[in-house]
């Protein structure tokens, strides 16, 4: 039996490892001008997805140009996420509806942590309103206000208020005007008078007027 001498198996083969048999080839070396680059498709610097780009824009215009197409949940869900508390209430109350949402506009744009969800049915969007209607009337100013403000905002989430509760109504406003405009009022709480008053007391700022009652 012949053996080849050199070779790493065993000596009793005349067969070479497969190891050995590789150590035979060189691998061939291209010069630089033979090494060829190829390109699928151009650099994208952001490695952003198509849709997260898509989502940017979307939150960028939201106000001018709010969403009114059928969007998939989970992106419209990633929409509101990242959606400004800034927004205007008109445009929210058409076209905003996750809880997540109102949830942020309650707790972190206005502070209202010490809210019973449990007293607005359970539903973020329609404590905000009510809260916000709330707070904007008690602090209505005759002189420097315009009424028809008020009007315009009422009108846009009048089905999200069912409840109203006002701890002072220094203005005594016309709440006839502003119940017509509210379908679903099923509660009404009124305190004739002023907080904080301090020092500043007039006896004419308390109590209900006849004009209050008719």
């Amino acid at each position: 039996m012949a053996i080849r001498c050199g070779y790493t198996v065993g000596r009793t083969t005349g067969e070479s490892s497969l190891g050995d048999q590789l150590k035979k080839y060189q691998p061939r070396s291209l010069k630089a001008e033979e090494k060829k680059v190829y390109k699928l498709r151009p650099d994208n610097p952001a490695h952003e997805k198509l849709t997260t780009k898509c989502i940017s824009v979307v939150v960028e215009n939201f106000e001018s140009r709010p969403v009114r197409e059928v969007i998939p949940p989970p992106l419209m869900a990633e929409i509101t996420r990242l959606l400004p508390t800034s927004l205007s209430p008109l445009i929210g109350a058409k076209y905003i509806h996750n809880e997540g949402y109102w949830k942020r506009c309650c707790v972190d744009k206005y502070g209202w942590h010490n809210c019973l969800l449990a007293e607005h049915n359970l539903v973020w969007k329609q404590l905000f309103f009510e809260k916000l209607i709330q707070e904007k009337l008690e602090d209505f100013d005759t002189v420097t206000e315009d009424i028809e403000s008020i009007y315009e905002l009422i009108d846009a989430c009048m089905d999200y208020i069912f409840t109203l509760s006002f701890k002072q109504l220094p203005s005594h406003i016309d709440l006839f005007e502003v119940c017509s405009l509210l379908p679903n009022l099923s509660k009404l709480d009124i305190v004739y008078g002023v907080k904080k008053i301090g020092m500043n007391y007039e006896r004419m700022l308390f109590g209900m007027k006849i004009s209050d009652a008719t």
